[in-house]
């Protein structure tokens, strides 16, 4: 598949999660076996702190993770995750990028990272995903 055709299919699935845009969510590219996203942070994406919510984190990297995983033209749903927060972040917009590191047959492994706008490691994600088509 060429990038745009790649780009085009993603983002098709993209735009039907709605829960993804609901919360901000911007896909920026993908590639094979990658993507970027973005996020801008908002009252509704913080916790009682006033910090980014770990399940903004959690949603911005899977969505940016399926959608690398999605690269190869098949569909996925999330199979299991394992997260790292590193540092709490109160504003601005977070960027994600994803990278497969392993695909099987049915089994598509991804990693994530979420930068801050100074550039600074704020979150690490690994999330795997079962293949749902042929």
């Amino acid at each position: 598949m060429r990038e745009q055709e790649i780009f085009d299919n993603v983002f098709a699935k993209y735009e039907k999660n709605t829960f993804a845009r609901h919360n901000g969510i911007v896909l920026k590219s993908v590639g094979k076996d990658c993507a970027q996203a973005s996020m801008k942070i908002g009252p509704n994406s913080c916790n009682p702190y006033g910090y980014v919510h770990g399940g903004a984190y959690c949603t911005l990297a899977d969505m940016c993770c399926g959608s690398a995983a999605r690269s190869d033209g098949r569909e996925y749903v999330t199979q299991n995750s394992s997260m790292t927060f590193i540092k709490a972040v109160k504003e601005g917009e977070l960027h994600a990028s994803a990278k497969v590191f392993h695909r099987g047959k049915k089994v598509c492994s991804v990693e994530a990272w979420i930068h801050n706008e100074e550039e600074q490691l704020v979150f690490q994600g690994i999330f795997n995903f079962f293949c749902i088509t042929d």
